[in-house]
């Protein structure tokens, strides 16, 4: 499992805590996301092509800042926040791929997913970077899967 225990814990905290309050705040989950060898291998080849860097490291754990997907895939989207929160579970899973999208930035991916009638999706979890080496997941999209879908 990616999403270490007790990270899923606090998303689930975070989860509930905004779903009561109608207000997602920003938070971040430190060290949330285990890569595996596979995967860090790929993203710090992806981020060392994207910054232009070959000393650029990706580290093996990696935070979580859930704001930006609860804004996008909640507020916006209309799913659940318990929804949401299962595809993170997913996305950041040892399970999930690294690939790039056309600029070049990488993202972990999941799917395809058949989980919704007459809907075949794909998780794309971005990986959000900087130049100095910090590295984070902050959403995760259903590819494929139209706002407001129902099961």
């Amino acid at each position: 499992m990616a999403l270490l225990p007790g990270s899923q814990r606090a998303l689930l905290d975070y989860l509930a805590s905004a779903k009561a309050s109608g207000d997602a705040k920003k938070q971040t989950i430190a060290r949330a996301v285990k890569l595996t060898a596979i995967q860090q291998s790929r993203l710090q080849a992806a981020l060392q092509a994207l910054w232009r860097r070959a000393d650029y490291i990706c580290p093996q754990y990696i935070d979580l800042r859930p704001l930006h997907g609860y804004a996008s895939r909640v507020l916006k989207d209309n799913f659940p926040p318990e929804q949401y929160g299962d595809w993170l579970v997913l996305a950041c899973s040892d399970l999930a791929v690294v690939g790039t999208d056309t600029r070049g930035r990488p993202r972990l991916c999941f799917g395809p997913n058949i989980d919704f009638p007459d809907h075949s999706y794909t998780l794309v979890a971005p990986v959000t970077s900087d130049a100095f080496g910090y590295v984070h997941i902050n959403d995760v999209i259903p590819s494929g899967l139209p706002a407001g879908a129902t099961k």
